[in-house]
């Protein structure tokens, strides 16, 4: 199932908006199925708020839960329901390939590209939250429930 037009064909059971290419998604995960397979057709930064979710690709296991925030690749895998489920509240942040790479072309000239490491083949990387990122991606929460966007347009 393609997560991505699930979600934005459902504005009401996933609350959204859009800033240019990025969509913005703030919702508790309605999923009920003990496992689904999903594919993300692009990239997603996810900040649990509440609850958690088990997501698995072939012998790799996540486990979303506060105080952890998640870059998931463009892949397929499956979110399983945790033993201990009691929901998942999530704010989720959607980047096109497009708009990665205009950004990346801003800033190349900044960046040294010489002695690169190896590409990460994980499908998710997993990061801490500090004080600093927790009050970035809060900073989007009064935006949802109200008319105006980010941007402040109508979504």
């Amino acid at each position: 199932m393609d997560l991505y037009d699930l979600q934005i064909k459902n504005p009401k059971l996933f609350p959204q908006f859009s800033v240019k290419d990025t969509l913005v998604l703030h919702y508790n995960c309605p999923q009920r199925d003990e496992i689904v397979q999903l594919y993300s057709k692009y990239t997603q930064v996810l900040f649990t708020l509440s609850g958690k979710r088990v997501q698995k690709h072939g012998d790799q296991i996540w486990v979303h839960s506060p105080g952890k925030g998640g870059l998931l690749k463009k892949c397929a895998f499956l979110q399983e329901l945790p033993p201990d489920y009691s929901g998942w509240n999530t704010l989720a942040f959607y980047a096109k390939d497009d708009y990665l790479r205009s950004v990346f072309d801003e800033f190349r000239s900044h960046l040294s590209l010489t002695d690169l490491p190896e590409p990460n083949k994980e499908m998710v990387e997993m990061f801490e939250i500090d004080e600093q990122i927790r009050s970035c991606y809060e900073s989007f929460l009064p935006y949802f429930g109200t008319d105006k966007s980010a941007a402040g347009e109508p979504p």
